[in-house]
Parts: structure tokens; C-alpha cells; sequence
């Protein structure tokens, strides 16, 4: 679907006024919800991206998949997530 429709410009691709990550975050937050980041590691820079959804009101990471690898990102990105005093970790099987 992706590649066919989805891609950039493609014929099913829209623009438009998708709401921040940080404004989700602090929607299911305000609203009683968990909010949890998942596959971290597909993002650019996730390190930034944590620390600013974290400091919305995000409760966990994914941090393992159910094939059994850790999440992909580096030693240094999972020290910066551990430095940020989740409360809890949220395994989430994928």
C-alpha cells in the first residue's frame, strides 16, 4: 500500500494538519491514557524525539520485539532513555 498509494504524492497521500507528537502525548495523557512511543529505533533522531515527548508526559518506550532482538538503537540512545526516569518500561510484542 505504501508503494503503491501512500508514497509521497501518491495517489492516496494528504497532506494536512496532522497534530504534533507532543500534542498526542499530552492528549492521552489528559484523557487517562498510556501513552507509549513505539520502534523508536525507525526514528531519525530519537534521542530528541524521547526526550520531547517525555517532557509532554510520555510513559514508556519499546524497547523489545517479539523476534527476540533489542530494539536496534544504539547503547547511547538506550542510556539516554534510561537517564530519563521512566517510571516503568512497557514491553510491547510487535
Amino acid at each position: 500500500a505504501f508503494n503503491r498509494f501512500l508514497y509521497d504524492g501518491g495517489p492516496a497521500y494528504a497532506t494536512g494538519s496532522e497534530p504534533t507528537g507532543e500534542s498526542v502525548v499530552q492528549l492521552v495523557c489528559r484523557t487517562g491514557g498510556v501513552s507509549v512511543l513505539a520502534h523508536p529505533w525507525a526514528l531519525k533522531n530519537p534521542v530528541a524525539v524521547i526526550k520531547e515527548f517525555k517532557a509532554a508526559g510520555l510513559h514508556g518506550v519499546e524497547v523489545y520485539r517479539s523476534d527476540g532482538k533489542l530494539s536496534g538503537m544504539n547503547k547511547a540512545a538506550l542510556s539516554v532513555m534510561l537517564s530519563l526516569h521512566f517510571n516503568s518500561f512497557m514491553w510491547i510484542l510487535i
